[in-house]
C-alpha cells in the first residue's frame, strides 16, 4: 500500500511543478492530478473491501455508505473532473487561475484523505518507499530530511553515499567485467575509462585550470572553492540525483 501511495504522491509532485511552468504546459498539470487523485481513491477503495464504481464522482458515496470512510474536497474534485474532460475530450485549455485552484484542490484531498482512508500522515508517505533495499533507502530518507530543512548540502552528501551503496552502482562502477572485483582505482577503472561528466558542474562552474602546490610535482588540486557550489544548483542537483538513485535501486530486490 505504502508503494503505491508513494507512486501516487509522485505523480502529484509532477502536476505541482507542471502547474507552475506558464501557460500553455501548465495545462498538463490537470492530467496529472485527476490520475493522482484516481489511483488514490482506487487504492482507498481497495484497501476498504470496497467494488470501485465506474464513476468518478462516485467513490465519496460509495466510500462512505459502505466503509465509513467520508473523504473531503468532494466538490473540488468534481470541479477537477469537468476541467480534465474539458481538457481532454473538448480541447479547452484553462487559465492559470483554474489550475491554480486545481493544485489546491488536490493537495488539500491528499493532505486530509490519506489520514481518513489509511491512517497515515500524508507527509510520511516518500518516494523511498519504493526502494527494498534497506541501507539505501534509510540513506534516501536522511536526504530528504535534510532537504526538507534546507541543509541541501547534506542532503547531497547523504544520495551520495546511498549512491555508493546502491547495488547498481556496484555493478556498474565498481567492479566491471574483467576487473579483479576491489574497489581500487586501478584494478576497478582502467587509465582510459572515465566517469560521465556531472551536467550541473558543467553548466554552472567556471572551468578552471589545476594548479600545482609548491615543491610538489604530483596530485594536481583544483583551483575551485566552495562558493562555486551554489544552494540552488545544490537542489537542481539534488532533484535529479534522486530520480536517478531510486531508478537504479528499484531495480534490485
Amino acid at each position: 500500500m505504502r508503494r503505491r501511495l508513494a507512486f501516487i504522491r509522485y505523480i502529484h509532485h509532477l502536476g505541482v511543478d507542471q502547474a507552475s511552468l506558464p501557460e500553455p504546459p501548465s495545462s498538463a498539470s490537470i492530467l496529472m492530478f485527476h490520475d493522482a487523485v484516481e489511483g488514490f481513491l482506487l487504492l482507498a477503495a481497495e484497501h476498504h473491501g470496497v467494488t470501485p464504481p465506474t464513476e468518478f464522482e462516485k467513490y465519496w458515496q460509495v466510500l462512505k455508505t459502505t466503509a465509513g470512510v467520508g473523504l473531503p474536497i468532494r466538490q473540488g474534485m468534481k470541479r477537477l473532473n469537468k476541467i480534465r474532460v474539458n481538457l481532454k475530450h473538448n480541447g479547452s485549455r484553462p487559465d492559470q487561475e483554474t489550475i491554480d485552484q486545481a493544485r489546491s484542490d488536490t493537495t488539500a484531498l491528499f493532505q486530509e484523505a490519506t489520514p481518513l482512508a489509511f491512517g497515515l500522515d500524508h507527509a510520511t508517505v516518500s518516494m523511498a518507499d519504493l526502494i527494498s533495499y534497506q541501507p539505501v533507502r534509510e540513506l534516501v530518507r536522511e536526504a530528504e530530511t535534510a532537504s526538507a530543512g534546507g541543509d541541501h548540502i547534506t542532503a547531497m552528501i547523504a544520495l551520495a553515499d546511498a549512491s555508493k551503496k546502491s547495488p547498481s552502482h556496484r555493478r556498474r562502477l565498481c567492479c566491471p567485467a574483467g576487473s579483479s572485483g576491489t574497489t581500487a582505482t586501478s584494478d576497478a577503472h582502467p587509465a582510459s575509462h572515465h566517469f560521465p561528466r556531472s551536467s550541473v558542474i558543467e553548466r554552472h562552474a567556471p572551468v578552471t585550470p589545476f594548479r600545482r602546490s609548491p615543491g610538489r610535482g604530483a596530485s594536481p588540486v583544483p583551483a575551485i572553492t566552495i562558493g562555486t557550489f551554489r544552494a540552488p544548483y545544490a537542489k537542481e542537483s539534488l532533484a535529479a540525483a534522486h530520480s536517478r538513485l531510486l531508478s537504479a535501486s528499484m531495480a534490485f530486490p
